[in-house]
């Protein structure tokens, strides 16, 4: 019999100590432009699925090149790419943990400029010609795989 209540005791302790943890975040992901922010709002739920009041909350990045998240959440994008945010729920060491992993995308802002390198000075009827350009987005940032279409036309 005091096994079995042994048992039992062990049984309820590693029930409480090794409660499931969710963390709840208000988006699933998040797309920006280079100098943009987003604030995530992120909270740490039992598995009742009740808010921890006292439950401790870290934000974490991967690909800290293009966005990075503080300490608080906030989420500032850097340049055209992918990141993403990746938030641990704990409420002591001891006593598991919840993750959410949210993606950010960095998009390119719209086009502002067109620059075509190596323009010859003459061109004469009939002559083709390829022509190369760098298209640059409101940011400064270069837009890879932009494929600027050309016409010409004249109605001389």
């Amino acid at each position: 019999m005091k096994n079995i209540l042994t048992l039992i005791v062990f049984l309820c302790i590693s029930y409480v100590h090794g409660q499931d943890l969710t963390v709840q975040v208000n988006t699933e992901e998040i797309i920006l432009i280079p100098g943009e922010t987003f604030q995530l709002e992120a909270f740490l739920l039992d598995a009742e699925g009740k808010k921890i009041k006292d439950g401790e909350l870290n934000f974490y990045t991967a690909n800290g090149k293009y966005a990075e998240s503080n300490e608080e959440g906030l989420v500032t994008a850097y340049e055209p790419g992918n990141a993403r945010v990746i938030i641990i729920g704990r409420m002591s060491e001891d006593e598991g943990y919840g993750r959410a992993d949210i993606p950010v995308t960095i998009n390119f802002a719209g086009a502002s400029s067109i620059t075509l390198e190596s323009i010859p000075t003459v061109i004469f009827t009939g002559q083709s010609m390829q022509l190369t350009a760098s298209v640059i987005d409101s940011k400064g940032f270069e837009i890879t795989g932009a494929n600027p279409k050309f016409l010409s036309k004249n109605d001389k």
